[in-house]
């Protein structure tokens, strides 16, 4: 099992389109998730019924008129319901035929800490409400570390402080990902890069999916890299078995 989780920065471009297509066709996730596609309500529609039937799409266009958060998953895999959603994220809970049950978030952060503020507030209150395995996956627009940015401004203590307040107080860990060291690049010649793309967990999900990685895919369209998550279930909860009385216990 698989989560594809990419800021693609627009939908609106054939070679962004073609690109989402064959990443999907080649990596074959269970679930992706688009960031920033910024498809209006027809254009959103169309797109989400090109996949075909097979496919659940869950967006949050409602709380923006350029959709900001658009999570396809494979229904055929997959059973979900949405706990939560805003500007800034979506909650939803899966089930599969192995009778694991999950929960993931995909985060689009936006841009100003006083905006991420509610956010924050918001995964932390579910995180400790659900016990449950989780991940939280996506564009944090944050990072963690001094390290984790090169080029531009300089960060300071204050800059990190945000993201680590938030990974302390939902007793989530971060899952490495491979491949590049910064996930985002801007500027003349790509000289700015943080790593703002990333993913978290609980100890539930790292109790059930011991064997969970990550990697970086490096492609051309968009300044954001996606990342690839994949997931392995090694138990599941079946409820208590039954008791059996064995005679020679007593003879």
């Amino acid at each position: 099992m698989s989560i594809l989780c990419w800021n693609v920065r627009g939908l609106n471009k054939a070679a962004h389109v073609l690109e989402v297509k064959n990443l999907v066709f080649s990596q074959k996730p269970s679930i992706f998730c688009l960031v920033e596609n910024k498809l209006r309500n027809n254009k959103l529609q169309l797109y989400m019924e090109s996949w075909g039937s097979n496919w659940t799409c869950i967006n949050n266009i409602e709380y923006h008129h350029k959709c900001r958060i658009l999570i396809m998953i494979n229904s055929d895999i997959w059973n979900s319901y949405v706990i939560s959603m805003s500007k800034q994220h979506i909650t939803c809970m899966l089930n599969n035929n192995a009778r694991a049950q999950c929960i993931v978030t995909v985060i689009y952060a936006l841009n100003l800490e006083s905006e991420r503020k509610s956010l924050w507030k918001q995964l932390v209150k579910e995180v400790n409400t659900f016990i449950t395995p989780w991940c939280i996956i996506g564009d944090f627009n944050c990072v963690r570390f001094l390290k984790e940015k090169i080029g531009g401004n300089n960060l300071s203590i204050k800059n990190i402080q945000e993201l680590n307040n938030f990974v302390n107080s939902a007793g989530v860990k971060e899952i490495s990902i491979s491949g590049v060291n910064f996930s985002w690049r801007s500027g003349p010649n790509k000289n700015i890069a943080t790593k703002i793309d990333r993913l978290f967990c609980n100890v539930e999900w790292m109790n059930m999916f011991k064997k969970s990685h990550a990697k970086y895919l490096e492609l051309s369209t968009s300044d954001h890299v996606p990342i690839m998550f994949h997931f392995n279930c090694i138990q599941t909860y079946e409820g208590p078995k039954p008791f059996n009385f064995m005679n020679h216990w007593v003879m």
